[in-house]
C-alpha cells in the first residue's frame, strides 16, 4: 500500500475548534478533518503542531480526579 504525502507545515494559527469552544491550530483541525474523510490514512510527522501553548491548554483541561492511567501516574 502506498504512502500519501501531505504537507501540513503552516504556522498554527488558533482558530475555535467544533469540540467545545477550544483553541486548535488550523492545521490540527485539518489533520482533523482528514482523519475523519479517510480513516485508513496514515499520519507522520506530527511533532511540529505540538507547541508549548497547545500541551499547556491540554494539561489544564485534564480532570486532576482523574484515575491513574496504566502506568499508574496521574496529573
Amino acid at each position: 500500500m502506498g504512502k500519501a504525502a501531505h504537507s501540513f507545515s503552516e504556522p498554527a494559527q488558533p482558530i475555535a475548534s467544533h469540540g467545545g469552544g477550544s483553541q486548535l491550530s488550523a492545521g490540527l483541525e485539518r489533520i482533523a478533518q482528514k482523519a475523519q474523510a479517510s480513516p485508513r490514512e496514515r499520519f507522520t510527522a506530527l511533532a511540529h503542531h505540538l507547541t508549548e501553548d497547545f500541551l499547556k491548554e491540554t494539561f489544564l483541561r485534564m480532570n486532576p480526579h482523574g484515575a491513574p492511567g496504566i502506568d499508574r501516574v496521574s496529573a
